[in-house]
């Protein structure tokens, strides 16, 4: 496969079996996750960002109350997520 096709498999070894997969999905991506919980933490702080610093410093102290237990349990998905991607012939699945 070329860098422009719009799908990649998973191993590119002659006689290997592969699974084709749209580039850039979501579904298999575990940061999507991450940032979706960053960006509703952020977005329920009760202060305006005013300004360059206090943005940076509400990002800052936003990333770090992420709880590892969220973390954790999105890497732990991984091997669900691929299951279910691998049934539904790569569709889209419910994460």
């Amino acid at each position: 496969m070329s860098s422009n096709t719009r799908c990649s498999g998973l191993s590119r070894r002659k006689g290997s079996q592969h699974l084709v997969l749209p580039a850039r999905s979501p579904d298999l991506n575990p940061i999507e996750n991450v940032w979706d919980a960053f960006g509703r933490q952020v977005a329920g702080r009760n202060f305006p960002l005013t300004n360059k610093n206090t943005l940076i410093r509400a990002l800052t102290e936003e990333w770090y109350k992420l709880p590892q237990q969220l973390l954790d349990n999105i890497v732990q998905s991984m091997v669900r997520r691929v299951e279910c991607c691998i049934t539904l012939h790569s569709g889209h699945i419910p994460y």
